[in-house]
């Protein structure tokens, strides 16, 4: 593993461009939201470990709310689409280079329902 100094200001900057856009769309919307990086560790700047950290994503859809993070139960099935929509689009606004990225990521070769049970072999 690289260490944290070589991969997590790289990724924290991705998050940040990522976030920009996200945020911009949702409040063209008349909403709020925001995009994240999370590390489920105590120690967040000294954290070496990758596979603690997330991506968070946090909406308010309506205005005597506060942010809240998007779940497959605190919003309605339309509120998620449109987060999940609007987070693709934020990906490719502005490219983010998947391979220059620590881990793997990339896209299946077959379409995969939103809602995927990890219990279930795909």
């Amino acid at each position: 593993m690289r260490p944290q100094g070589r991969w997590l200001p790289d990724l924290t900057e991705k998050v940040r461009t990522i976030n920009s856009h996200f945020s911009r769309m949702l409040r063209q919307m008349g909403c709020n939201g925001e995009v994240a990086l999370h590390c489920g560790c105590e120690q967040y700047d000294g954290c070496n470990a990758f596979d603690k950290y997330a991506i968070h994503i946090r909406v308010k859809f309506r205005d005597n709310e506060d942010l809240q993070l998007l779940t497959g139960t605190r919003q309605s099935g339309g509120e998620r689409a449109v987060c999940t929509i609007l987070y693709i689009v934020a990906l490719q606004v502005h490219p983010v280079h998947f391979l220059s990225l620590p881990g793997r990521c990339g896209y299946p070769s077959r379409p995969l329902p939103l809602d995927v049970d990890p219990t279930i072999d795909l």
